[in-house]
């Protein structure tokens, strides 16, 4: 990609901001050009979005894509263009043209574009993907929106689950177990859950790991254990192994944590384990 980059600076060297525009829309089937494009909207804005509108309707679905994926808040790799990470509305008024587009490669962009923002303005993206539901409710915007969300819904947003189709949760005889209860570092700790749905409903479970930090808080890391299809006085349980042992991404210390079951993005249950061992490890 570095290498691609270079060649494509070379190429756009030394050409006026119009001359730049035409070049990038003919190159972007064989570069990236939306690394290249974030430079143009820091400096002139109001000028790449009029130039960005006037693509939405090109036959080229590369040139489509460029649209939403050089406009994209957080691009992987690429500088976050903040001026869209504060207000995204210039950003969601392309995607509102490209939602329903015929590419799937298409399609895809404008998801991780509003996977994007809802990690900046939550709310802002469920309102939007409700929208687009609303004017066009058809499987491949159905599509584009679970994955727009797919963060939101991670985290358990009641808004993003609610559009999705998980309601508030009904459910009764919560039981959350844990084995064992005073854990040794390295050792699985065992989750048994089981519930009763008392209406026929769709819900998705999922666990938290509440683990202490070395400043003795809690910090939250959220797993996905299943999306059920229920109906009214059926009972649904599964027992899940969750492995407390060194990874690079998380540190453990001694003492108590806490497992928190989440059905539909509400609590329902908690239980605390103790953990030993964990710092004598790292000596």
């Amino acid at each position: 990609m570095e290498e691609s980059q270079t060649e494509l600076k070379h190429l756009l060297s030394g050409k006026t901001v119009d001359e730049l525009c035409g070049v990038m829309k003919e190159l972007t089937g064989h570069f990236s050009c939306e690394f290249a494009i974030r430079s143009y909207l820091d400096e002139s804005p109001d000028w790449a979005l009029r130039q960005l509108k006037s693509w939405v309707r090109d036959k080229d679905s590369h040139v489509r894509r460029l649209v939403s994926e050089g406009t994209r808040p957080r691009l992987p790799w690429a500088p976050r263009l903040k001026m869209f990470q504060e207000d995204p509305s210039g950003g969601i008024d392309l995607l509102d043209r490209l939602y329903f587009d015929k590419e799937l490669y298409v399609r895809r962009s404008v998801a991780n574009h509003l996977n994007d923002i809802a990690k900046d303005h939550p709310d802002l993206a469920v309102s939007t993907a409700e929208g687009w539901l609303l004017r066009r409710d058809t499987a491949p915007v159905r599509w584009v929106v679970r994955h727009a969300l797919r963060s939101l819904v991670k985290d358990g947003h009641v808004g993003a689950l609610r559009l999705l189709g998980y309601g508030a949760p009904r459910v009764k005889q919560v039981t959350l177990k844990l084995s064992p209860k005073r854990l040794s570092f390295g050792d699985p700790l065992s989750l048994d859950v089981s519930f009763v749905s008392t209406m026929r409903q769709s819900l998705m479970v999922d666990f938290a790991l509440h683990r202490r930090l070395a400043n003795d808080r809690l910090a939250a890391k959220v797993f996905k254990l299943k999306s059920v299809e229920l109906q009214a006085g059926e009972r649904w349980s599964v027992n899940k192994r969750l492995p407390i042992r060194p990874i690079s991404t998380r540190r453990y210390y001694d003492g108590e944590h806490r497992i928190e079951l989440i059905v539909n993005g509400k609590s329902v249950a908690t239980e605390s384990f103790r953990l030993t061992g964990a710092e004598k490890a790292r000596r």
